[in-house]
């Protein structure tokens, strides 16, 4: 049927799809290894991150705000003109907020795109409480058809959700949490929790805006 997506082209589509999941995993694990990697980042420094592992491994095919839907998403791997990944990357800030990056990145799907991820940035002493958060979240969201037994190893959990279109189609949807470092450079040392004062000093120095660590260390 014309407007259809073809079985082999899903197939393809899906392996394309694992592949690029596999990537950002590695990623997320080598920035956690070197923290100084995204220490004092903002979003779209992390999210920049990710898109040269992502160009390095399907030779620049993947780009950042590019036009898909109704806006702007953080990354979008298309390849032989299909898009294989649309990707919108968040830092927590709370439940609610959180809630709103899932309908984000549904305005960003056409009905040709059945693969998205949610790279989670979290800035937190204790990350486990804000994955699980997550978790629930996209589990018992109104939109929620499946949840795939979690990959605790991986750290990777998959959800299929149903667009609000009049003619809905399905997304696979994967949440991959990185914890992203407190510390910032101030002077000749880095602080590891900076205080309020310490936190406006290196926002001076590197252009940096804090997240607040009375949400930022709350699931909720």
């Amino acid at each position: 049927m014309a407007g259809e997506r073809r079985p082999d082209h899903e197939k393809a589509d899906a392996e394309l799809y694992n592949e690029a999941l596999r990537v950002l995993r590695h990623a997320r694990n080598q920035i956690e290894r070197l923290p100084s990697t995204t220490r004092g980042k903002g979003e779209e420094d992390i999210r920049d991150v990710l898109l040269v592992a992502l160009g390095a491994a399907f030779a620049g095919r993947c780009t950042a705000e590019s036009l898909n839907g109704a806006g702007k998403t953080a990354l979008l791997l298309r390849i032989d003109d299909r898009n294989v990944l649309v990707g919108e990357c968040k830092i927590w800030k709370g439940a609610s907020k959180f809630h709103e990056a899932i309908d984000q990145l549904f305005g960003y799907l056409t009905r040709y795109d059945r693969f998205a991820v949610l790279p989670l940035f979290i800035h937190a002493a204790q990350p486990k409480p804000i994955v699980e958060k997550a978790v629930q979240l996209l589990a018992k969201h109104p939109r929620c058809v499946s949840a795939a037994v979690p990959d605790t190893d991986g750290r990777q959990y998959s959800f299929v959700l149903r667009s609000p279109s009049s003619t809905p189609w399905d997304v696979e949807v994967a949440l991959i949490p990185f914890v992203i470092s407190w510390a910032v450079p101030l002077g000749n040392r880095v602080v590891a929790r900076p205080t309020r004062s310490e936190q406006r000093a290196a926002s001076r120095r590197v252009g940096w805006t804090a997240p607040r660590p009375n949400r930022a260390d709350e699931p909720a």
